[in-house]
């Protein structure tokens, strides 16, 4: 909370650890010595996100927001990966983004009833889809090298899915699923979209 105050951030975003659940209890990650970056634009921000996004990641768990920057936006209802949907699009409308190395934010990765660790199912679909909204806000702002990581996340989100199911499912195929290979082979086929990037 003190950084996003001093620094006057919009989004400001912390380290986190890495724990995993074994028959002794909880096994801790390292810390790591504190550093500190502050974005202060959005186009270092975005960047910031794109190029280091594994240290700061489209979830929200690890960050604060001010409130006014949910002006315009909402997490969508009802779906996985909703952070994935609305990060990108967060870090577009921040003035300024601070990120500190210090984990402050315990992540538990082998939770069993996390959602994370569920079966495979239709809303694991979310991800692709997430991945394509994110593609047409940055094309719908003219920011084509943003855009054109979101095609490529998108695309291999779709053919992870497509083995997943397959493999896992028996190979039975659900129809949404089928849809989105559809969707991204016209695409590509008609690169209306690609030619613009």
């Amino acid at each position: 909370i003190n950084l996003i105050l001093e620094t006057e951030a919009d989004i400001s975003v912390c380290g986190y650890f890495e724990d995993y659940n074994n028959s002794e209890g909880v096994i801790c990650s390292k810390d790591v010595d504190e550093k500190i970056y502050v974005y202060n634009s959005n186009v270092e921000a975005r960047y910031a996100l794109n190029y280091y996004g594994e240290s700061i990641g489209t979830v929200s768990w690890n960050k604060l927001y001010k409130m006014s920057i949910f002006d315009q936006l909402r997490f969508d209802k009802g779906r996985l990966n909703e952070d994935v949907f609305l990060t990108p699009k967060l870090f577009y409308q921040a003035k300024r983004v601070t990120v500190s190395t210090k984990k402050l934010y315990h992540y538990i990765v082998s939770r069993p009833d996390s959602i994370m660790n569920q079966s495979l199912t239709e809303k694991n679909l979310d991800l692709i889809s997430a991945f394509y909204s994110n593609f047409c806000f940055f094309m719908d702002k003219n920011e084509k090298k943003y855009a054109y990581i979101y095609w490529f996340k998108y695309y291999g989100a779709m053919i992870d899915m497509y083995c997943k199911f397959y493999m896992i499912h028996n190979n039975i195929i659900s129809e949404r699923l089928k849809n989105i290979v559809r969707h991204c082979m016209y695409l590509i086929i008609h690169t209306a979209y690609l030619s613009r990037l």
